[in-house]
């Protein structure tokens, strides 16, 4: 076993998932495998490679109880890490519970308002962490991984008393993004609605020169 770890690359620990994808004679197999790699590497305080095994055991399971149980299994492993980055990935796995959930006839509604209530706290949570390192990073992938973030987070909750804010986030992240003409409406929709002319004035500068920018790219419009 470890002659084979060593031809797949590095120490075996951080090629687990890969190495036990290889081997794993179907995928039901897998699925256990991961989880009991997920609770193995948490008791060890690995919590990377916790997070890795329960990221990729929720992108393969299609049972909603599990992968309830493993959301928010890997939402602690994430914050048990110390690190300030979010898992790529997980606020559209999130979006797609939370629908199941929604739609799920089994659920009492205080379960579904549990629920409702934890993935709320989790993608607005994965949202900021993007928002954050791409502002450390300066990258503009990073930015489009924010744009995702926000988006799944609106699709998913669009009325609440953080809609204002994660709709500004949005707007920011596509601008920087460099997605100007997605900025320049994100600004306008939100000049209509906000109230305070301080902010109003401000959002309608935001979306103006946005759409100034747009123009200037003139070759990427139809």
């Amino acid at each position: 076993k470890r002659k084979h770890l060593r031809k797949i690359g590095g120490p075996w620990r951080f090629k687990a998932v890969p190495y036990y994808k290889t081997i794993a004679p179907d995928v039901v197999s897998y699925r256990k495998v991961l989880a009991r790699l997920g609770r193995r590497m948490t008791i060890k305080k690995r919590f990377i490679n916790a997070t890795q095994a329960y990221f990729e055991l929720l992108r393969i399971s299609p049972d909603l109880e599990q992968r309830i149980d493993i959301i928010e299994k890997l939402y602690v492993s994430m914050k048990n890490t110390g690190r300030r980055w979010p898992v790529i990935g997980f606020s559209q796995e999130i979006e797609q519970t939370v629908y199941q959930v929604r739609n799920n006839q089994v659920l009492t509604k205080a379960q579904v308002k549990k629920y409702n209530s934890d993935f709320e706290i989790y993608l607005r949570d994965i949202a900021t962490r993007q928002n954050k390192r791409a502002k450390k990073t300066r990258k503009v992938y990073d930015w489009k991984y924010a744009v995702d973030d926000y988006k799944a987070y609106l699709r998913t909750f669009p009325q609440n008393k953080y809609t204002l804010t994660m709709q500004l986030n949005l707007a920011e992240s596509y601008y920087n993004a460099k997605f100007p003409l997605n900025a320049a409406k994100e600004y306008e929709k939100l000049a209509h609605i906000i109230k305070n002319k301080k902010r109003k004035k401000s959002l309608w500068d935001s979306s103006i020169v946005s759409y100034i920018n747009t123009i200037r790219k003139i070759s990427d419009l139809s």
